[in-house]
């Protein structure tokens, strides 16, 4: 499709529809973007330049508008459980078991797609975490945790998913957060990754 696509059509795209749309797109795909247009280099050039231009904007104003920034900036009303100088612990408010809280890093990361190897220790302290407020709810076992990938991360905004008990998730639950899900992945797997691979898959 976007090899058919003139490059002209992306300009006449409303800048909402390219924040909305277009960006998330062509943030996963970049490298495929680019390597279509390699042969003609000049065009490549310009466009990567509009590409990284756009997406550091549109990064910006993510977190500025982060709903999950604000929190860790003490800009809501959102009840801290746990904290320390790299995370931040709080109920979800969509809870999809009895236990579920979300543990995320005080430095905006859109997503656990933009981990990277050196992320490794930070997501072992989220999952350090994950465990501190199970333990202080007296919750041992049947644990599930987690991160969802884009594009089905409803803030985009690193945050792992600590549930419990995981059986006794009702059949919506299973389907988001569950082992049947496709845009679950366990942070053990997630970790695993980022440690062979350097990246989440």
């Amino acid at each position: 499709m976007l090899r058919s696509m003139p490059i002209c059509q992306f300009a006449l795209i409303d800048s909402l529809c390219v924040r909305l749309f277009v960006l998330p797109v062509l943030r996963g795909h970049a490298q495929t973007l680019l390597s279509i247009l390699r042969p003609h280099d000049v065009t490549a050039r310009s466009v990567s330049d509009t590409l990284n231009s756009l997406m550091e904007t549109q990064d910006a104003s993510d977190s500025d508008d982060c709903p999950f920034c604000q929190i860790v900036n003490n800009q809501t009303d959102t009840e801290i459980l746990l904290s320390d100088d790299q995370l931040v612990c709080f109920r979800d408010t969509t809870p999809g078991a009895t236990h579920h809280y979300l543990v995320i890093p005080r430095t905006h990361i859109d997503s656990c797609r933009n981990l990277q190897r050196d992320n490794v220790a930070l997501v072992e302290q989220m999952v350090e975490m994950g465990r501190s407020i199970l333990e202080k709810n007296k919750v041992l076992d049947d644990v599930r945790m987690g991160f969802h990938l884009p594009p089905f991360t409803s803030v985009p905004h690193l945050h792992l998913h600590v549930l419990a008990p995981a059986s006794k998730m009702v059949s919506k639950s299973q389907l988001r957060y569950g082992p049947q899900s496709h845009w679950f992945i366990t942070v053990d797997k997630a970790l695993s990754q980022l440690k062979t691979r350097g990246k989440v898959k």
